[in-house]
């Protein structure tokens, strides 16, 4: 995580430091999809920025663009855009304490998204074969700063667990919190557009227009909706038993401790299900995507 410096600022700092300012001023809207990796953020993040485009489209409105989706962990990470934009859609895994202060300075809207951290470690293990060390270095500092804003008044939180992103009802209560008020027909066209075999095919598309970049891996995204080559998949819970070792487990545990205790997950060691590959802190485990 980029800190900011105490330092002297850059050009590029007080110009990020600006659009934020103007954007408190003129009171832009701010909504920050806050989330663990695989918990559902992207799920969340789309669905979000998707009804704020349904309520755009039956407004008028001097900004350009309308409403505006990125992805930022700290305020110098804003696209200059920013300050022209009526609604600003950040997607985050690890929050910076400024970009926090910046959406409750201007009463800005935040989501939580939370998952089992062993599960969520297990996911990315599974879509990005990324080592075990470095996701769990991800997904702590990430618990850390989740624990630390969802005190917030206006934190909404969604648990992986009760199968948010597989319910209809999601998109309405997502659109309450917002104050959005959209059709029926518009919400459920919104989740349709957000069904595993719907997002599939959004990948393909994405894919066949070369916007993975000309090698895509299983790091690549599209900056627009942050979807990856291998979001779509099982969706299962428990899977970190299969996947790591008690030795494995009990770091992510008191990794994460904090974050258990705040959002209700139980610390308890399950032993190992399947073995797919021999696991350890030097070796990488081969499986499907998931959508996570």
């Amino acid at each position: 995580m980029r800190m900011l410096s105490a330092a002297s600022p850059s050009g590029s700092t007080r110009a990020r430091r600006a659009v934020a300012r103007r954007a408190a001023r003129r009171s832009a809207e701010l909504i920050l999809c806050a989330g663990l990796k695989s918990s559902g953020s992207t799920w969340l993040y789309n669905a979000v920025v998707q009804l704020c485009r349904d309520r755009d489209a039956r407004r008028s409105t001097t900004f350009s663009p309308g409403v505006l989706p990125f992805y930022a962990e700290t305020v110098e990470d804003f696209p200059s855009a920013a300050a022209r934009a009526a609604v600003l859609v950040v997607k985050t895994h690890v929050p910076s304490p400024g970009l926090v202060r910046v959406a409750n300075f201007v009463n800005g809207k935040i989501f939580i998204t939370v998952r089992e951290p062993r599960d969520a470690i297990a996911s990315v293990m599974q879509r990005f074969d990324h080592r075990f060390d470095g996701c769990l270095k991800e997904i702590a500092a990430s618990a850390s700063r989740l624990v630390d804003i969802a005190s917030s008044a206006r934190a909404t939180i969604l648990k992986y667990e009760d199968g948010f992103c597989s319910n209809p009802e999601t998109v309405n209560t997502v659109g309450r919190e917002l104050a959005i008020r959209s059709s029926k027909a518009t919400r459920a066209k919104i989740f349709q557009a957000l069904t595993p075999s719907r997002i599939q095919r959004k990948i393909d598309t994405l894919m066949t227009r070369g916007l993975f970049g000309m090698s895509p891996g299983p790091d690549s995204f599209d900056p627009e909706t942050q979807w990856h080559p291998g979001h779509v998949g099982d969706l299962r819970i428990g899977k970190y038993s299969e996947l790591l070792s008690p030795k494995m487990q009990q770091l992510v545990l008191d990794s994460t401790a904090a974050y258990c205790k705040k959002f209700g997950y139980r610390v308890e060691i399950s032993r190992p299900v399947v073995r797919r590959r021999v696991h350890s802190n030097h070796h990488r485990v081969a499986s499907s995507p998931a959508m996570e």
